[in-house]
């Protein structure tokens, strides 16, 4: 089930997608496309996932995963993402959350404790969309790498496109373009491993 790199966990969802819609890996993914993918995948035991973007949630988190597990080992999923955020960072929030679908198991958080360190690190970040928080910070690298792989943003800045041609050419939000085709994100996700 566990996927060594973003890279790796970014194709497969990439060729998840390919098989259902035709459409080419390496353009840019929506939110219910990478939904779509991970209820469709045979390497999650995800079954449904709920979605819930209508109250706020408390300052400064974005949005949250809450994962239920079955006794038949089939699992639930919830993403909760603030409804103060802007449309083009609620896409991105709602996708970093989808990301922990395919999180391995010795990263869950689930104990009380767990939880209250977590959402104390969260709380300390002064800005939600780097990768900074060590519990979340697979998530926001494999959203940026499945969102627009790395291998395209090289391409596109090869050719010498800025970060307004490249979101105009995969219809993204030129914010979310701009900080996923940052050089050190763009680095880390590109040479990164899940699990940490």
């Amino acid at each position: 089930m566990a996927f060594d790199s973003f890279v790796e966990l970014s194709e497969h969802i990439h060729a998840l997608r390919a098989a259902k819609t035709g459409r080419a890996s390496g353009r840019g993914m929506s939110f219910y496309e990478v939904w779509a993918a991970a209820i469709d995948c045979p390497r999650n035991s995800i079954s449904e996932i709920r979605f819930f973007d209508k109250k706020p949630l408390p300052k400064p988190i974005s949005g949250l995963f809450v994962r239920l597990e079955s006794n038949d080992g089939r699992s639930f999923a919830a993403v909760y993402v603030d409804s103060k955020l802007d449309d083009h960072w609620k896409e991105f929030a709602a996708i970093k959350e989808l990301m922990h679908c395919w999180s391995p198991g010795h990263t869950y958080v689930g104990t009380q404790q767990g939880v209250r360190n977590l959402v104390g690190g969260m709380v300390a970040e002064a800005d939600p969309y780097t990768p900074d928080v060590a519990a979340d910070r697979s998530a926001v690298l494999a959203a940026a790498e499945v969102i627009l792989p790395h291998y395209t943003v090289e391409r596109h800045l090869a050719q010498g496109h800025d970060f307004q041609q490249i979101a105009f050419m995969h219809n993204l939000p030129v914010q979310v373009a701009k900080m996923i085709c940052r050089h050190d994100i763009l680095q880390a996700r590109k040479l990164g491993g899940l699990g940490g």
